[in-house]
Formats: structure tokens, C-alpha cells, sequence
């Protein structure tokens, strides 16, 4: 099939508008008002329409968009495919000569619409472009991407992450990192964040209705480039993607794969089969209303009344992750959020200020308990959240916990969750899986780095103590009876991503049950073996068992005054 599109640049000048953004809303609500703000500083330089697509089958965006007049919005049945709600969008467009394609889950650096715009004009050919997009840790998102394979799916399946440098043929991603330094033709982008010259856009047509909104963008680019239309990545124009909501990595990776696996079906059916088995992936029949299916709107959930507090020592990098999940409950007072500055040196106090809701204290004592104590005081709520700086918790992980705890179901509890080594070595995947398949993991309070009191428990508690691990203290207050773990939505925990910051943090966690007379040595050695169940299971057990006595002994040798953080989950590393 060839397509063909006017040459739209010699009109520009009588245009009224040069690009309409195009938000497509699926379970993001709470968000887009942030989204427009953000896209407004993107485009300074810029003559934008912005257009929001709703299709969440609800009426709160209109509520949310009120205070934006200027705004487009278009309310689309729940049942609308992304495919037809995105070609919806561009007819919308009117007269733009380009479209902007953006999730709310991604906020637009200053300028960068500006910056798309300036490559999109460098050439006649030219008929997308592509930012570099940041994880919510900082780190550059591998969207370069190629044409889905046989031998790339397996190659990423196996491999993962690592060996950067692989050859192509192993990788359906462009992973070495000297590819997102320089602007160049790139052959499919796999990003929340595309500008499409409008012509070409209206010119490819639907894609299937099975593809979701990141999907259609790839199939895009199919057809912009069989239609003799370039796609091109430039760097100078950035993004970061926010934490929570569908930002979570396995999410984004599980959404590729169907939409990988739908392109195979559309484009080489005969080797669609082999290519859904060897990348782990169900036949993607339907697929993109399903996966819309499961993404609960994290602003529909009904909050009971709470308290969050998070202690926050020179936490700059993460505390804008750790709040955005939490931002539109504190916003509204569903939740009362208070962030707890402990002999901070850098703009952690700034960045909290920024969530509409939430408290910031400030104090120069750079003690955990000390902070956990603080919010204790200023708290006005029942029961207590208590919250580490670094880790995402979905509003819809916390209502049961909170419910249980106050309707006296249990005095203590934790939501679910999991730990993300998307950016793990091997061996710290090992470890990890290893820690997983122990029992004590689903029935203690620490591990999670949130857990939550209803007023009874804290009374048993009083006040926090002079301890290193805050969560096995409390653990230890309770029976299991007392303690409630429902199955949540899971919480996401970043794991260490090197073997020194995973032997840092195990070595810091063996001084909290040290300091408290615990020696869990010999029933964690009984899990171990317990969880063994084949040569893999085997393998793992034995690096957790390494792991764990490389800690142990290093616990005894290092200062006890010496602090191990992992600084290589919080974007500096």
C-alpha cells in the first residue's frame, strides 16, 4: 500500500495554530490538568490547540478541565478502541499543521514542543519525531525500537536489559546508549510522545482496533514510512514519564509485547504463532480493551479518612514519584499527606510544596524515627500510613489497608507488593526471586517500605524508638492475627540494581535485627531450602544464601554509625 499526502509547509503562515495536542485520557484523570499546565511551558515558542480524548466512560475530566476553557474535549463511549478515539482526535485537529500524541502518564520538558517542531521543518520527508523519553528514576527509556522478531523477542526475553551492546538481530530495541545522544532517522519509536505531520497522519488511516494507544503510534510509523514519510529521534526535545498508573514498568513492558505481538499478526501472520510463544505473549484478540479493563481510575477510589506520613532525608530524586499517585486524594483532603524534611541539603522541601494538599515539615535533625515521630504530632488522622520516600504506592493499594484498620478488622497491615528489578544485574534478579518464594515475605509488616496503624496498634506502639528498622519493630508488636495483608494492587519496591548497592542495603538491613536481638539466620535457611523446587529455584537459593553472609560479615566489620543507601534505584546510578 502507498500513501500520499499534500505538501502542507508553504500554507503554514496562514495557519492559526501549528500543532494540537492530543491527550488521550484512559484512567489518568487526576493528571491531566498537570498534563495541560506542562504542555503549556513545552510550548512557549509554539501556536498549540490542545484536545483531550476522554474515553473512561465517566464525566469527572469535564470537571477537572473547567478551569481551562481553551481546551478541547472529546467524550468517547469506554468501548472506543484507541485506534478510532486517536483518528477522532486528528479530524478534531482542524487546520494544525502537525498533531501531538502524548500520555498523561509523561510530562514534556520547557520547550520541547518547540524543539519537535524545529527537526519535523528541517525536511520535506520528514513526518514524525520522537523525543527522548526519561523513566520517572531518571534514566533514559530504550524507545528506539525495531521490527518485531523471532530471534529480537527471545534475545529479550533471555537477556533482558543487559549486554547493552548486543548485536541488533538479538534485541527488538536499540538498548547501547550512544543511540539516544544524537538526532537521527530512526525506523519505529516506541513512545508515549510522537508529533506527526497531520497530512501524513490522516493519510495512514485506523489501525486495528486491537492496538492500544502506544500501539497505534508504531503501526503509524509503518505506514508513514511505506508511504515514503522518515521518523526521526531527536534528543534536544525530552520527557519523563510520572510514576504510578499505567508509568509502571512491567505495565509498559507487558502493553508492548501485545502490541508486538498484534503487529506480527498484521504484518507477517505466518510467523505470528511462533513470535507470541517465544515473547510470552497471548493472542492479542482484543487485547487493548482488556488492558484498558484492568486500570482501575486511581481517582475512583473511595478513600477512607487516613493519615500518610513520609520521613524524607535528601530525597529529591524520588519525592515527586512517591507523592504523584497520592497527589489528587491529598489534593481534594481525601487523604491528609504530610512529608516530614529530616537534615535535608537539597530541594526535597520544594518539590513536596508542589503537591497541591500535602504538609511539609522541616526539621535539621536527619533521624528517620525522629521524623516518623514529628508526623506523628502533626498528624490529625486515623489510621496511619507510614511511607518510605522511595517507594510508589497506587491510591487503590492503600484503601483496603486503611478500610481493614478502621473498621477493626486488625491493628496493623500492609498493601501487596512486589519488587521491580527491571534495571537488576542477574545475580540481584536472583536474589531476588530467591527472597520472593519465602514465606515470611507475604505475612511480615517490613519489606514493603510502607505499612499503616489504626490508633489502637499505635497505642500499643507510643512513639518510635531509637531503632534502625522502624518496620521490624513494629512487626514484632503484633501477632499475625492482628495483622491484616489484602490483596492489593501491588505497591512497586525498586530494587538495588548492582550487587555493592544490594550488599549496602542487606548490610544496613542486618543491623536493624541485630540492634533488636533478632537472628532470623536459622529459620531463614529453613525457607530457603523449603522454596527449593529445581535447578533454578537451586541456583537462586544459593545467591541469596552468598548475599546473605557477605552482609552478615560486613555488618560486623563496618561502622555502626554508617548509613547504607541505595542510591542507584533513585536516578543517580
Amino acid at each position: 500500500m502507498t500513501l500520499a499526502w499534500p505538501d502542507t509547509s508553504s500554507a503554514f503562515a496562514e495557519r492559526d495554530v501549528a500543532v494540537a495536542a492530543i491527550v488521550l485520557v484512559d484512567d489518568e484523570v487526576g493528571s491531566v490538568a498537570d498534563t495541560v499546565h506542562q504542555l503549556r511551558r513545552a510550548a512557549t515558542t509554539v501556536r498549540l490547540r490542545t484536545v483531550v480524548v476522554d474515553r473512561t466512560g465517566a464525566r469527572r475530566t469535564a470537571a477537572v478541565l473547567s478551569e481551562h476553557p481553551d481546551v478541547d474535549l472529546i467524550t468517547l463511549s469506554h468501548r472506543t478502541s484507541a485506534a478510532r478515539a486517536m483518528h477522532a482526535a486528528i479530524e478534531s485537529a482542524g487546520d494544525a499543521e502537525y498533531v501531538l500524541f502524548l500520555s498523561p502518564d509523561v510530562a514534556l520538558d520547557p520547550g520541547a514542543v518547540g524543539r519537535l517542531l524545529a527537526r519535523a521543518r528541517t525536511r520535506q520527508d520528514v513526518a514524525a519525531v520522537a523525543p527522548l523519553v526519561r523513566t520517572a528514576d531518571g534514566d533514559v527509556d530504550s524507545t528506539l525500537g525495531r521490527e518485531p522478531t523471532v530471534l529480537g523477542a527471545l534475545g529479550d526475553r533471555v537477556l533482558g536489559a543487559s549486554w547493552r551492546r548486543r548485536p541488533a538481530v538479538l534485541s527488538e530495541y536499540v538498548r547501547d546508549p550512544r543511540a539516544y545522544a544524537w538526532a537521527h532517522p530512526a525506523r519505529l519509536v516506541d513512545s508515549d510522545v510522537l508529533l506527526l505531520s497531520r497530512a501524513a497522519a490522516v493519510a495512514a488511516g485506523v489501525s486495528d482496533d486491537r492496538f492500544g494507544p502506544r500501539g497505534v503510534l508504531f503501526d503509524m510509523q509503518r505506514r508513514i514510512r511505506d508511504a515514503g514519510g522518515a521518523v526521526w529521534f531527536d534528543p534536544a526535545a525530552g520527557a519523563t514519564r510520572r510514576s504510578g498508573g499505567v508509568t509502571d514498568a512491567r505495565l509498559h513492558a507487558a502493553d508492548a509485547r501485545v502490541d508486538r505481538s498484534l503487529y506480527k499478526e498484521v504484518y507477517a501472520p505466518r510467523f505470528a504463532g511462533l513470535y507470541r510463544a517465544v515473547s510470552g505473549t497471548r493472542r492479542a484478540r482484543g487485547a487493548e480493551p482488556r488492558r484498558r479493563a484492568h486500570r482501575a481510575p486511581s481517582t475512583s477510589v473511595e478513600m477512607p479518612p487516613a493519615s500518610v506520613i513520609v520521613p524524607a532525608h535528601d530525597e529529591a530524586t524520588v519525592i515527586a514519584r512517591t507523592l504523584a499517585p497520592l497527589a489528587q486524594l491529598a489534593a481534594d483532603g481525601s487523604l491528609e499527606v504530610i512529608v516530614v524534611c529530616n537534615g535535608c541539603s537539597d530541594d526535597t522541601a520544594t518539590r513536596a510544596r508542589a503537591f497541591a494538599g500535602v504538609t511539609v515539615l522541616e526539621t535539621d535533625e536527619a533521624s528517620k524515627v525522629a521524623a516518623l515521630n514529628l508526623g506523628d504530632a502533626h498528624a490529625t488522622r486515623w489510621p496511619r500510613v507510614y511511607l518510605d520516600a522511595d517507594i510508589r504506592v497506587p491510591a487503590e493499594a492503600l484503601a483496603p489497608v486503611i478500610r481493614s484498620l478502621a473498621d477493626g478488622v486488625a491493628l496493623a497491615g500492609r498493601p501487596t507488593f512486589s519488587v521491580d528489578v527491571a534495571h537488576a544485574t542477574p545475580l540481584v534478579r536472583a536474589y531476588q526471586r530467591a527472597r520472593a518464594r519465602m514465606p515470611s515475605m507475604s505475612r511480615a509488616l517490613w519489606g514493603a517500605g510502607v505499612y499503616a496503624l489504626s490508633r489502637e496498634g499505635h497505642a500499643r506502639l507510643g512513639s518510635f524508638p531509637d531503632v534502625i528498622a522502624d518496620d521490624l519493630y513494629v512487626d514484632r508488636l503484633f501477632t499475625v492475627a492482628e495483622k491484616t495483608f489484602p490483596d492489593t494492587a501491588p505497591v512497586s519496591v525498586a530494587s538495588p540494581r548492582t550487587t555493592e548497592a544490594l550488599l549496602g542495603v542487606l548490610t544496613r538491613a542486618r543491623r536493624g535485627p541485630a540492634q533488636q536481638g533478632v537472628d532470623s539466620a536459622a529459620s531463614s535457611v529453613q525457607e530457603l531450602v523449603r522454596s527449593i523446587r529445581g535447578p533454578r529455584s537451586a541456583c537462586d537459593a544459593l545467591v541469596f544464601a552468598a548475599f546473605a553472609l557477605a552482609a552478615r560479615r560486613r555488618a560486623r566489620r563496618a561502622a555502626a554509625t554508617r548509613w547504607e543507601r541505595d542510591e542507584s534505584s533513585r536516578g543517580k546510578g
